[in-house]
């Protein structure tokens, strides 16, 4: 017979199941709706043809009915405005009823918005002073300036959204690559959120069998608790290392592939980088030794974000500075998800050619060997080159002629392709999901050890709980409120 320990394990449970019942209801415990109105510029600050500002919250409507003049041309019925309907008219100063700006009017319900509130989107001139005008009109309306990030919050708090959803909608905005942006969009659909609540189902189930087990003990029914509790640990363990096996794609479709052109002194690294941009972004001469430090551009390639890093040829240094490239060379290499290793076809194996192999060997990370100038007559057996470097590909390229660079292009796009970046199905992009996802798998380990044991149950729910808590912290349903405030201060302004 085992010995319970307390009242906290099931207490706990119960609260966890309670969170979970009422978000899955699009409710949050403790979220009642801030009395203030807020009100912020939605598009990005500059001038434009058109500007949207939005306000949100209890007073909405008083404060828009207190500020639009329907336009009579536009034959608009008076108030009350309704909902989901567009008008057109003048927005006016609280104070002395002068016009501020033509704009128009759409308001949305409680309930029917983006942040679940009351909420109005103003459409007006884009002018820099037409919106400061606008914005404080609504000031002296009675609204505040919305903090960064605080209608997206709001959305959250009202079931709306749930968190993961909420950073999807940043992820959406600086999106650096269409497949950024679909596995952004994936995410604010719900998608990786249905995972994350998938493998917390299955640990939320195993607890509150246990919990019934601690509650009513009986030695006939807890060999079997504990099997089935093992069982959960195991399929939870299996369902988060899909989605760990994914961090590393996730990663190189949000900041990019991080690509190394390495070589020696005039093989032309530099040369390939430009005409990969498609323009003139590194400094090219014939003099041996023109790069002393790493160039760093984005180009984006089949959807894929390439991070593309020209660095100083490697060879013995003939300078302090040229030292200091050399190693930054090196260390560029060595950090690289992808190196493209440029060998100069035109021309015989050097002895820097040879110091460029042995360092290459020496470096983790997948290679595409390139035979560049191939607009040059040949004069390097390339047989042997593939002998002596292992590379994942092998082309060649002219940086000079027109489409020289397209072989190149495929070959990094396959060579992405093997190593399993792919922008299908869910990805995980985020690093605090990611940092959650191995805390839960490294408290999973613990139960699955427990059991293996034969440690007291007890000793196994507290490691299930403590994992189905941080996957509640990816999706909101374990609310953590300074958690909260970071995330969302990260948000620009008017979302």
């Amino acid at each position: 017979m085992y010995r319970r320990m307390g009242t906290e394990p099931f207490l706990l449970g119960w609260a966890g199941a309670m969170q979970g019942m009422l978000a899955g209801k699009g409710l949050r415990p403790h979220s009642s709706h801030s009395s203030d109105t807020i009100a912020q510029r939605a598009t990005a600050a500059g001038e434009a043809a058109v500007a949207l500002v939005r306000i949100s919250g209890d007073r909405t409507r008083p404060i828009i009915e207190r500020l639009f003049e329907p336009s009579r041309a536009a034959r608009t019925p008076p108030a009350p405005l309704r909902p989901r309907h567009v008008y057109c008219g003048f927005l006016v100063d609280p104070d002395t009823r002068e016009r501020v700006d033509e704009v128009l009017v759409t308001l949305f319900a409680e309930g029917a918005s983006y942040t679940g509130e009351a909420m109005a989107e103003i459409g007006c001139h884009g002018g820099m002073t037409v919106v400061d005008r606008v914005l404080r009109a609504l000031f002296a309306a009675g609204a505040r300036p919305a903090e960064p990030g605080e209608f997206s919050k709001r959305a959250f708090l009202s079931g709306r959204i749930d968190l993961a959803q909420a950073e999807a909608v940043c992820d959406l905005i600086r999106a650096r690559s269409d497949a950024a942006r679909r596995a952004a969009l994936r995410q604010l659909e719900g998608g990786l959120s249905a995972r994350i609540r998938a493998v917390r189902g299955v640990l939320l189930d195993a607890l509150a069998d246990i919990e019934v087990t601690i509650d009513f003990p009986d030695d006939d029914i807890l060999p079997a608790t504990t099997e089935r509790a093992a069982d959960a640990v195991g399929r939870a363990q299996r369902m988060i290392d899909d989605l760990l096996a994914r961090a590393a794609v996730g990663q190189a479709v949000r900041e990019g592939v991080v690509v190394s052109i390495v070589g020696r002194p005039n093989v032309g690294k530099s040369s390939l980088l430009n005409a990969l941009l498609g323009r003139d972004r590194a400094i090219v001469t014939d003099t041996p030794g023109t790069t002393r430090d790493t160039v760093e551009e984005v180009a984006v390639f089949e959807g894929i974000p390439f991070r593309l890093i020209d660095t100083a040829g490697l060879r013995r240094p003939g300078d302090d500075i040229e030292a200091i490239g050399v190693g930054r060379a090196e260390a560029a290499a060595a950090a690289a998800d992808l190196c493209v290793a440029v060998f100069d076809g035109s021309a015989p194996l050097e002895e820097a050619d040879e110091e460029v192999i042995g360092r290459l060997r020496t470096m983790p990370g997948a290679r595409v060997g390139v035979l560049n100038k191939s607009d040059l007559p040949p004069a390097l057996d390339a047989g042997v080159l593939r002998g002596r470097l292992s590379c994942q590909e092998w082309t060649t390229t002219s940086a000079v002629s027109p489409g020289g660079v397209e072989s190149l292009i495929g070959a990094l796009v396959r060579a992405v392709a093997a190593g399993g970046v792919s922008a299908q199905g869910e990805l995980l992009t985020n690093a605090r999901h990611r940092k959650l996802l191995e805390s839960a798998r490294a408290e999973l380990d613990g139960a699955a050890l427990a059991a293996r044991q034969e440690m007291p149950i007890d000793i196994m729910a507290i490691s299930i709980r403590a994992g189905a808590g941080g996957l509640g912290e990816i999706t909101g349903d374990t609310l953590v409120p300074d958690l909260l405030d970071r995330i969302f201060s990260t948000f620009c302004l008017g979302k």
